[in-house]
């Protein structure tokens, strides 16, 4: 279950754009992001774990910045750990 859940990830990276740029169904789109990766599967395959890459690096910085703010700026004491 878990092996093919990249390659379907890879199949659905353009889903919004092409459902929005071309105006089409989702079924559509599908089937025409599945022709856009067929040949490029690495590609978006390397896409899609850099991009959530990208959303991970966000997610801590935002926590860092947030505890900094909070505990330098503020002066709030720092809420219990949940680790």
């Amino acid at each position: 279950m878990i092996i093919p859940i990249p390659f379907l990830a890879a199949r659905l990276l353009y889903l919004p754009e092409i459902t929005l740029l071309e105006g089409s169904g989702l079924i559509r789109a599908y089937e025409r992001g599945t022709r856009l990766c067929r040949n490029r599967l690495a590609n978006a395959i390397e896409t899609g774990f850099l991009l959530l890459t990208v959303w991970a690096a966000f997610i801590l910085g935002a926590e860092v910045l947030g505890r900094a703010v909070q505990d330098d700026l503020l002066s709030f004491p720092p809420p219990p750990t949940r680790w």
